[in-house]
């Protein structure tokens, strides 16, 4: 993803979704200036691993890059969904955005969300409560970040999980934006992912903002039928228990899943014998 996103050095780049920071420290190995955001402070602050051991030792993501010798990230707790609210400028600041989103799929998403204000006195420490955050909401808000942050001619490179029969249309678009590369590494019979890099052509405007906020409540609307709006239903029955079952979602049947398909008929046969 560094290279696809022509990551050179001095490179001003940011991850909306930091998580553990695992893709910061490819982008700092090249030289980049790297910043990340994340709305759960528990993972910035190293407090979410497996297991128990030692908790005298430090387990965060500045103690990653330490352990390579890479310049340390600036690590900010932000909300995209609200990132307009923080970043009022339309400037191009970033050369690069790299990220891997949350799907909602295993990984939840989450956003900011509360019903009742928070009273004045409470604000300057409040952690707000966060919400179920749509995975079209996440993909929509991603292009719109890097639409308006980006400079012209940076790039935008974030995974995604594909179904076999994906094609380009199931993409979110923005007319600010345009598909430079599209990479798929297959990880099984039912899905795979692809790292989509896309590059800025066009300055943020408002008849662009205009353009993109119709499309966003087009997508957003129970009835569309985009190719976008429909992946993640794709994704859910593919990587379902019964998926392995469904011709409609398996390209290819492997010699394993046949025999798992075998014995559950040969299951199914001797129960009805029995009975």
């Amino acid at each position: 993803m560094a290279n696809l996103s022509n990551i050179k050095q001095g490179s001003l780049v940011f991850d909306p979704f930091v998580g553990t920071g695992s893709i910061l420290i490819s982008l700092s190995h090249f030289g980049a200036i790297c910043t990340g955001f994340d709305i759960d402070s528990r993972v910035l602050h190293g407090e979410m691993y497996a297991g128990h051991g030692d908790r005298s030792i430090k387990r965060n993501i500045y103690e990653n890059f330490k352990s390579y010798n890479l310049p340390l990230p600036e690590l900010i707790r932000m909300d995209n969904h609200l990132l307009d609210r923080h970043m009022k400028s339309n400037e191009g600041i970033f050369d690069c955005i790299v990220t891997d989103p949350p799907y909602g799929i295993r990984a939840g998403a989450r956003k900011s969300g509360r019903k009742d204000p928070v009273q004045i006195e409470r604000r300057e420490d409040h952690i707000p409560t966060t919400q179920i955050y749509a995975v079209e909401e996440v993909m929509l808000d991603l292009l719109h970040s890097a639409a308006r942050f980006l400079v012209l001619g940076g790039r935008l490179s974030y995974l995604i999980p594909t179904t076999y029969d994906f094609s380009i249309d199931d993409l979110p678009t923005h007319p600010c934006l345009q598909i430079k590369y599209l990479c798929c590494q297959p990880l099984s019979s039912r899905h795979g992912r692809h790292c989509v890099v896309m590059e800025k052509l066009f300055p943020y405007t408002r008849e662009y903002e205009n353009q993109y906020n119709i499309y966003k409540n087009e997508i957003l609307s129970n009835n569309s039928d985009h190719g976008f709006a429909k992946l993640k239903g794709k994704l859910e029955l593919a990587l379902s228990v019964e998926g392995i079952y469904n011709d409609n979602v398996v390209k290819n049947i492997s010699n394993s899943a046949i025999k798992r398909r075998e014995a559950k008929e040969r299951r199914k046969e001797f129960k009805i014998e029995s009975m």
